[in-house]
């Protein structure tokens, strides 16, 4: 499946965000109605930013960005403290882990032009698609705890 996404160079940034329905999905479920719309958006400002690139895509994707993440803290900063069992000290300990890896690949990865930032536009989008996985997997861990 890699082989025929490379050899028809086809941009993984444009695969990802279908990652962003599993959040959608299940935010709808556990009724948080607004992450689960926040999600929704994201994936369409994400599948508009890395199909078209332009500032209005960039604007909206960063916009929907800084809203989802303050707002995912908020939800577990509001759980964290009737953490109760294994499994809950175990989806916050992959929170804190998924937020740190994301923010290690994006802002060290800026830095230090890897990862994301790979001159190699390429190697940069696959970084990025797993940034998009990460996040997922984090904010999935806030909506289970």
């Amino acid at each position: 499946m890699i082989d025929i996404i490379v050899s028809y160079n086809i941009n993984p940034c444009l695969i990802s965000p279908y990652f962003f329905i599993i959040n959608t999905a299940v935010a709808y479920t556990y009724d948080y109605t607004f992450y689960s719309f926040l999600w929704f958006q994201l994936m369409l400002t994400s599948f508009y930013y890395h199909g078209v690139g332009d500032i209005i895509s960039t604007i909206l994707d960063k916009a929907t960005i800084c809203t989802i993440v303050p707002y995912g803290g908020y939800i577990f900063a509001t759980k964290i403290y009737y953490i109760s069992d294994v499994r809950e000290a175990m989806l916050s300990t992959v929170v804190v882990c998924s937020f740190l890896g994301t923010i290690y690949l994006y802002v060290y990865g800026k830095h230090c032009g890897r990862y994301c930032f790979n001159k190699n536009p390429l190697i940069g989008n696959w970084w990025h698609a797993c940034l998009h996985v990460i996040s997922v997997l984090g904010h999935l861990c806030i909506i289970l705890i």
